[in-house]
């Protein structure tokens, strides 16, 4: 037997982890008792599991946004939010390295150790290290706001 979407056999995708929802102050008292047919419960257990969610945060999702495909997109948003700030956090990395490339190479220049052309580009991406930087850092805070916004 396979999911809908992605054709991996349940039992893969079943296996795969899923993501905790945030802890909420004083806890989630209300608990509510949902009752199911074999069939409507053997669905929820298929998408849920195609998406890495328990069938409550499916449940919870779902409605609370509308429909499954709506939960869908919203997840599949998440994932590339979540892509796009390891990206950033490889960017400053970088942009970390070339500033300590950048930095040791200024050293040697004031030592006198480094010819004219490499000392010009230094002396013009030097003071562009910053602002990069900053621009990172930036999206990397906004992508964190909004996931903070989803909950997630």
């Amino acid at each position: 037997m396979t999911t809908d979407d992605s054709k991996e056999p349940i039992s893969e995708v079943a296996a795969r982890p899923t993501r905790r929802r945030r802890r909420q102050e004083g806890g989630r008292p209300i608990r509510p008792n949902v009752r199911l047919t074999v069939e409507e419960d053997a669905r929820l257990q298929i998408l849920a599991a195609a998406q890495h969610v328990s069938v409550p945060k499916l449940l919870i999702d779902s409605a609370l946004s509308g429909s499954t495909v709506a939960a869908v997109q919203q997840q599949e948003l998440v994932q590339e939010l979540f892509k796009m700030n390891r990206l950033l956090a490889n960017i400053a990395n970088n942009v970390n390295q070339i500033a300590h490339a950048t930095n040791t190479a200024s050293k040697a220049i004031r030592k006198g150790e480094v010819n004219a052309d490499i000392e010009e580009m230094v002396a013009a991406e030097l003071p562009r290290l910053p602002a990069v930087t900053a621009a990172v850092r930036k999206v990397a805070l906004r992508i964190e706001d909004v996931l903070d916004e989803m909950s997630y």
